[in-house]
């Protein structure tokens, strides 16, 4: 059997990057694939949780001064952080940390896919050239999976240089709308496909996913903190008789009164939350898909950055009108049910075409499609 090698954004310390790397591997081993996701850890992430990395990072965002106060207030959450994550590793089954020095002595697999996420977003200082499979040998089939540029737009220069990353690969899938025009404008053919966590079911979910909060509450996941969701959830929750709010939290920051936090759960426990939540307020993709797989009243509050890939999905399912911005707009949209049996039907469509294009991908190289 031909050897796969899957390079994603999987330890980056993000739930939904977490979540999608794991349904990309159980894909493609559900598929036959004798799969593995590389374990490579971007320079910016070496260290996590250190301060060293903490520190870098913030800076990244601000001057000097401020990101060593920023530093300060976040490195005890950064390492319970990191130790929450590092639970998930065994449901990746990662081999040893590789660095991009090591990147260029991977050549004992047959297949190499560019996984999901954010894999080509050039935010963080430019295009990270591991993800377009850079250190792979001429010759080598190479396939791109519902990968994100995570934005809108680029410049002239950021699209030649597109053009020359992506020239190597045989099919390429991107995840939104956004992505799929940038190619055609740069004369690349793709296809745009779902996240992988679209692929499993509900009850595949359902069987990592752990609740530690019993009863009615609403749940908050903001990955802005200019979002401010928790005023649309606080009058959510005046809405429907004072129903508790928990909002999910990794970076302490000044709690607002009337707000449960739950710090820093495990990948598990954020499934759960999600899972068993009465609704939903979030500015987060992965936040709003979640809610879909899980068929929780959700109300998607549109971040300032990158929104693309939160509309799209949106815009997919017809579902715009789950979109506020305003408390008097949620109170206005509340009393509207989602037809949830429409909406699964029309994710199953689009998951079937996820397999499809992973089908066509291995029958190219005699891989078994079974």
């Amino acid at each position: 059997m031909k050897k796969v090698a899957i390079i994603t954004y999987h330890k980056v310390y993000n739930c939904g990057s977490s979540l999608q790397a794991y349904a990309t591997l159980q894909t493609f081993l559900k598929l036959g694939m004798d799969a593995t996701i590389i374990n490579y850890i971007p320079e910016r992430f070496k260290g996590y949780g250190s301060f060293r990395q903490t520190f870098a990072e913030k800076k990244f965002f601000s001057n000097s001064l401020k990101a060593l106060v920023m530093t300060l207030l976040s490195y005890r959450s950064r390492k319970k952080q990191k130790e929450q994550f590092d639970k998930f590793d065994k449901y990746l089954h990662l081999g040893n940390e590789i660095y991009d020095e090591e990147l260029s002595l991977m050549h004992e697999y047959d297949i190499y896919f560019t996984g999901s996420d954010q894999v080509w977003n050039d935010y963080f200082g430019g295009f990270e050239k591991a993800y377009f499979l850079d250190f792979v040998k001429q010759g080598k089939p190479c396939y791109a999976y519902s990968a994100s540029f995570g934005k809108s737009q680029f410049s002239f220069d950021e699209k030649n240089k597109l053009r020359q990353l992506l020239s190597k690969y045989s099919k390429i899938s991107v995840r939104e709308n956004t992505g799929k025009q940038i190619l055609e404008e740069i004369g690349i053919k793709s296809v745009q496909l779902l996240d992988p966590i679209y692929v499993l079911s509900r009850e595949e979910w359902s069987r990592i996913a752990e609740s530690p909060i019993e009863g009615k509450y609403i749940l908050i996941y903001q990955i802005s903190y200019k979002s401010n969701c928790i005023d649309y959830a606080k009058h959510l929750s005046k809405c429907v008789g004072g129903i508790p709010i928990y909002f999910i939290e990794y970076e302490r920051r000044p709690h607002r009164h009337g707000v449960n936090y739950f710090f820093a759960p495990t990948v598990n426990q954020f499934l759960g939350l999600i899972k068993n939540a009465t609704y939903m307020v979030t500015d987060s993709f992965h936040g709003t898909s979640f809610s879909l797989k899980f068929n929780r009243t959700f109300f998607a509050v549109m971040p300032p950055a990158f929104p693309g890939r939160l509309k799209s999905i949106l815009e997919l399912l017809g579902l715009q009108n789950r979109i506020v911005s305003s408390v008097s707009e949620l109170e206005e949209k509340l009393p509207d049910i989602i037809n949830w049996e429409k909406v699964n039907v029309a994710l199953k469509v689009e998951a079937d075409k996820n397999v499809a294009f992973l089908r066509n991908c291995f029958s190219e190289n005699e891989l078994p499609n079974e």
